[in-house]
């Protein structure tokens, strides 16, 4: 049972959630299960071999081909792609998702990493992009429904669907992108601790 895992798992996945190209974590616990078999492999050394080799081919293209994160070198694609090496952050981070680079620009080059920020995300949004690179800044999480009054940051980012919901008298719009909208802390409202 343990050896077919992450098929079963595949299935399950497949039938319950959309398509979202970060949820490859979801197969961890179940590949993890299975490997308590793969022992058994290495007492037919032919099987062995095949499983390494096919391992170490994959793994290479893997990396190599790894959209997310572009290594620079192409080996089965004619197409190049400019690698992340060379990148600023805020353009790596929107790779996947390039609506969001301009937003992100905002935060790197804007706001202080020891400044404090809130996040109005939707259901399919990622903050891990908003903490800085040496997790200096404080991330605290807009709870749905919230107009983010009670939010003791200096700054907020919401998302598109839910800027609206942002309270005026405590929040004044700084930057607007397709993604989101950034909010600064407004004088007239408590001052951020």
């Amino acid at each position: 049972m343990f050896a077919v895992a992450p098929l079963i798992r595949l299935v399950l996945v497949a039938l319950s959630l959309t398509y979202l190209p970060w949820q490859g974590r979801f197969f961890v616990f179940p590949v993890a299960l299975s490997a308590s078999l793969w022992g058994l492999v290495l007492r037919v050394p032919k099987v062995a071999w095949a499983a390494t080799a096919l391992a170490a081919v994959t793994a290479t293209l893997s990396l190599v081909h790894y959209a997310e994160k572009p290594s620079g070198v192409r080996v089965l694609d004619r197409a190049s792609a400019p690698s992340v090496w060379h990148m600023p952050r805020w353009q790596v981070q929107s790779l996947q998702d390039p609506a969001l680079g301009p937003e992100l620009r905002f935060i790197d080059d804007r706001i202080p990493p020891d400044d404090s920020l809130a996040l109005a995300l939707g259901d399919n949004n990622f903050g891990y992009p908003m903490f800085d690179p040496h997790l200096e800044r404080r991330v605290e999480l807009v709870p749905f429904g919230s107009s983010a009054d009670e939010m003791q940051t200096g700054w907020l980012l919401a998302n598109s669907d839910r800027a609206h919901e942002i309270d005026p008298r405590c929040w004044r719009v700084v930057f607007r992108s397709k993604a989101g909208t950034v909010f600064n802390h407004a004088a007239r409202c408590r001052e951020p601790a």
